[in-house]
């Protein structure tokens, strides 16, 4: 029986020479090859978007050189020129190991495909976008209208499926000059916010008057009637108007407005009039004269006629003042 003789020092040394140099050559297949020209979509560039890696076996490591960010994508169908030495630091940063071959173009160029939106388009899309906001914020009984939205400029975009998404700062106003929040998504992601002002004009029941007002007046249910017209914030429903006094003359038809309606006087000019004043647990009392009509709230003058003395008071009722 022959037996197989004892492998000898130097053969095994020259087996992990070869075996070493097989390493090494698998090593050397390891390469990262950049590509001339390059088209992307996103905002940030990276390894995957621009060159082709090859024999990196180890699938971690080859997802973190393909994330790997190189820079700032350009904006929508515009170029970048990249730079080699920009490229090496991105890559050293990112971790890309020294084994790895990495081969450069003579020139290499970024490009990203995008869409024009003429202003004209722009400006359309803004509107529907608000008047969808309007349209789910408007209380039932109103419907309010927007005016046809003027947007200046062109808009340059990224390629993909748009959306238009408006939302007023201030959601209580309805009518009149509104800010509005505009993002325009492309496939889903937001590229671009934008404020905008747009004119509204809501129209819903307005309380005006059946016949003339005079001032003074205190309204009645058979003074008013609700109409549709347009409603502005200092708008007011024929249900608060109602008891209120009238400020000045207000014609047949005319809309009932904030400023046009107070509260109505409780004391008229000559009231006699019970002054009081308290400070803890002392209370005086007067009589006095009313130089003014008063609603209650509202501060007036009075004069104390035992002491002819004038002065300030806030109506708290019919017949009824208080001085500080």
């Amino acid at each position: 029986m022959r037996l197989n003789p004892t492998p000898s020092l130097s053969a095994l040394a020259a087996v992990a020479i070869v075996l070493g140099a097989a390493s090494a050559a698998q090593a050397q297949q390891a390469s990262l090859r950049f590509f001339p020209k390059s088209e992307i979509q996103g905002d940030v560039i990276r390894v995957d978007d621009v060159a082709r890696i090859q024999g990196i076996s180890d699938p971690q490591l080859k997802e973190q050189v393909r994330r790997i960010e190189l820079g700032r994508a350009p904006e929508p169908s515009q170029e970048r020129v990249m730079s080699q030495l920009s490229i090496k630091s991105a890559l050293k940063q990112g971790g890309l190991p020294d084994h790895v071959k990495v081969t450069f173009p003579r020139k290499m160029v970024v490009t990203r495909p995008g869409q024009k939106v003429s202003r004209a388009d722009a400006g359309r899309h803004i509107q529907k976008a608000i008047e969808v906001w309007v349209l789910a914020n408007t209380p039932g009984e109103h419907k309010a209208r927007v005016e046809p939205v003027t947007w200046r400029t062109d808009l340059m975009l990224p390629r993909g499926e748009l959306t238009w998404k408006a939302s007023a700062r201030d959601s209580s106003r309805l009518s009149g000059t509104v800010m509005f929040t505009v993002q325009i998504e492309v496939g889903g992601q937001v590229i671009e916010t934008r404020h905008v002002s747009a004119k509204l004009k809501l129209v819903g029941p307005v309380c005006v008057a059946r016949s003339d007002l005079r001032s003074g007046d205190v309204i009645t249910e058979g003074d008013v009637v609700e109409e549709h017209s347009e409603v502005t914030s200092s708008s007011v429903p024929c249900s608060e108007a109602i008891g209120m006094s009238v400020r000045s003359t207000l014609r047949a038809g005319a809309a009932l407005r904030d400023s046009s309606l107070k509260a109505p006087d409780v004391i008229k000019r000559g009231d006699r009039v019970v002054i009081e004043y308290s400070s803890g647990a002392l209370r005086v009392t007067a009589v006095g004269e009313a130089k003014k009509d008063g609603a209650r709230g509202e501060w007036i003058q009075v004069r104390n006629t035992m002491s002819d003395s004038l002065l300030k008071a806030r109506v708290l009722g019919a017949g009824r003042v208080m001085v500080q």
